[in-house]
């Protein structure tokens, strides 16, 4: 498993398809520091051609200092695939780690 951390100042990473790699299984998301005050945030798979092929709300439990989200979902590509969390309002902070294989 490998993990990344993505915030409000870099919301979104890419991984480029190779033989090796066709495939992004996504695991779960760690909600470390949600957007205050009561934001929201929003998990995005986008295709090679920037269209979103999955997207999902990060909601967490306001009783919990980390909130983890269950993905579970896999994705196959060719050329590359981003994945990029958007926050509500847009300018607000927030931290995560995606969890994936």
């Amino acid at each position: 498993m490998e993990s990344l951390k993505l915030s409000h100042l870099n919301p979104s990473f890419r991984v480029e398809g190779s033989e090796k790699r066709r495939s992004l299984e996504i695991d779960h998301v760690l909600v470390t520091n949600p957007p205050q005050p009561s934001g929201k945030l929003k998990l995005m798979v986008l295709d090679e051609k920037d269209v979103t092929i999955y997207s999902q709300p990060l909601e967490q439990n306001s009783n919990q200092a980390d909130a983890v989200v269950r993905i579970d979902k896999k994705f196959v590509f060719y050329d590359h695939l981003t994945v990029r969390v958007t926050s509500e309002p847009a300018e607000s902070a927030f931290e995560i780690t995606v969890t994936f294989n």
